[in-house]
C-alpha cells in the first residue's frame, strides 16, 4: 500500500513432515509480526494443511503432488524427484514475485533441503538454513559429515565422549550411527544438510541457549547456528502475537479412530474434513506403518533380530508385537492393523495420543510416512493441567460380562 514500509518477502521452505512444517510456520509468523511479508512455500499435498493470519501460502512441486511421500512409496525416489521438482518450481515462485511490489529477498529453508540455497544463490537472493533437529544432533551429525566420527558406531565404542555433550552410550545413540545401512537415503539427506553450509547467509537453530549451550558451543566453528527457539506458539512462550494459539487453524473435521480408516471415507463423500487419530503409541504405530509400506515382512524370525528400526532401540524378539511373529494367529486383526494406513494420506490432520518427551526419536524417524501431531496423554484434565474444571474421570463406562 502506499505509504507502508516495505520490509522485505522471505520465502519460508519446509520439509513437508509435521515436525519440520511446524516450527518453520512459527517462524513465518514471527516474521509477519514484525512486518516482514513471510510466504510459506509447501508442496501441492500439504499446502491444503496450512492455515495462518498474515501468513501467505503457496505451493511448490516434489513431483507428487496427489500424495506426496506415500505416493512415491520410495525414500530415495522421493527426495531426488522433491529436489529435481522442488528446484524448478521454487525458482518458479521466485521469479513470480520478483517484478512484483514484493519481490523476494530473502529464503529460509529447512536443512533437509539444502538445493533451496543454490536455487536462492542462483536467483541472487539471500539463503538461511533452518535446522529443525536440536543442536546436540547437529552436533554428531556435522562431525560426521566432516570426517571426525567414523560409522557404523559399534558397542565397544562407547560411551562416545564429544565435546560439549555427555557420555554417549550405545542405546543414547541415534540408529543411523548404529546402522547406516538401514534408511541410506536419509542418512544421505542427514548428512547433505552441511554440504553447501559456508555459503548460507545465516544459519539457524530451532533451540535455545539454556538448554544446550554447551552442544552449540562445542561445534560452533563447524555448525555457526543463531539459536532463535523454541518456535511454537506463542501463547505458550511470550504472547506477543495475538491470538497465536496453534500452529494453524482447524475448521469442520470428523475425527475417527485410527481402525476405523472408513470413516474418512464418509467425511470426504460430504465434503468435509477427517483427522484420523491414533490411540496406539508411536512406536506400535512406527512398526505397522513400515510394515504397510512394505519396508518390514512377516513374519519376524528370531533370527531377524535384533530389529534396528530407526528412532527406536534394538528390537530383540520378545520385544516385538505377537502379530509380527505369528501374524497368522489373528488374521483379522492383523488386517485391521494394517489397514490404518490405506488412506492416511487422504486425512486433513493425524493425531497421536502420546507426546513428545516420550517418543520424540520415534516419531521424527516416522514423519515423512506418518506424519502425526502429538497430543497426548489424552487423560482427565486433574491428572494433566487441570484446565477443565471437574474433569475427574473419563466418563465412559464399558460393562465387560463373561
Amino acid at each position: 500500500m502506499e505509504g507502508e514500509k516495505y520490509g522485505g518477502h522471505v520465502l519460508v521452505l519446509p520439509y513437508p513432515g509435521q515436525g519440520h512444517i511446524n516450527p518453520l510456520l512459527q517462524f513465518a509468523k514471527r516474521l509477519a509480526s514484525k512486518g516482514v511479508k513471510a510466504t510459506l512455500a509447501t508442496t501441492h499435498y500439504t499446502v491444503k494443511s496450512i492455515c495462518a493470519p498474515k501468513v501467505g501460502v503457496e505451493s511448490i512441486s516434489d513431483g507428487f503432488d496427489q500424495g506426496g511421500f506415500a505416493q512415491a512409496r520410495n525414500e530415495d525416489v522421493y527426495l531426488k524427484s522433491f529436489r529435481e521438482n522442488g528446484s524448478r518450481t521454487l525458482s518458479e515462485l521466485i521469479q513470480k514475485y520478483k517484478n512484483s511490489s514484493s519481490p523476494v529477498n530473502c529464503v529460509v529453508y529447512d536443512s533437509f533441503l539444502p538445493w533451496a540455497l543454490d536455487v536462492a544463490k542462483q536467483n541472487s537472493i539471500f539463503g538461511a538454513a533452518f535446522f529443525t533437529n536440536s543442536a546436540t544432533v547437529c552436533a554428531i551429525f556435522c562431525r560426521i559429515h566432516h570426517g571426525l566420527l567414523s560409522l557404523p558406531v559399534k558397542i565397544e565404542d562407547t560411551p562416545m565422549m564429544i565435546p560439549g555433550l555427555p557420555p554417549l552410550n550405545f542405546p543414547d545413540l541415534p540408529s543411523f550411527l548404529k546402522a547406516p545401512e538401514s534408511y541410506p537415503a536419509y542418512l544421505k539427506m542427514k548428512l547433505s544438510q552441511f554440504s553447501n553450509l559456508d555459503q548460507a547467509d545465516w544459519i539457524f537453530g530451532n533451540t535455545f541457549e539454556t538448554l544446550e549451550s554447551e552442544a552449540v558451543e562445542s561445534v560452533s566453528e563447524l555448525w555457526p547456528g543463531e539459536l532463535i527457539g523454541p518456535m511454537v506458539p506463542s501463547a505458550y512462550l511470550d504472547d506477543r502475537i495475538d491470538g497465536d494459539k496453534g500452529y494453524g487453524a482447524i475448521q469442520r473435521v470428523t475425527y475417527h479412530r485410527s481402525p476405523s480408516p472408513w470413516a474418512l471415507d464418509v467425511a470426504k463423500q460430504n465434503s468435509i474434513f477427517g483427522a484420523a487419530f491414533f490411540t496406539n503409541s508411536a512406536t506400535v504405530c512406527a512398526i505397522f506403518c513400515r510394515i504397510h509400506h512394505g519396508f518390514l515382512s512377516l513374519p519376524v524370525k528370531i533370527e531377524d533380530t535384533p530389529m534396528m528400526i530407526p528412532g527406536l532401540p534394538p528390537l530383540n524378539f520378545p520385544d516385538l508385537p505377537s502379530f509380527l511373529k505369528a501374524p497368522e494367529s489373528y488374521p483379522a486383526y492383523l488386517k485391521m492393523k494394517l489397514s490404518q494406513f490405506s488412506n492416511l494420506d487422504q486425512a486433513d490432520w493425524i493425531f497421536g495420543n502420546t507426546f513428545e518427551t516420550l517418543e520424540g526419536e520415534a516419531v521424527e524417524s516416522v514423519s515423512e510416512l506418518w506424519p502425526g501431531e502429538l497430543i497426548g496423554p489424552m487423560v482427565p484434565s486433574a491428572y494433566l493441567d487441570d484446565r477443565i474444571d471437574g474433569d475427574k474421570g473419563y466418563g465412559a463406562s464399558i460393562n465387560f460380562h463373561s
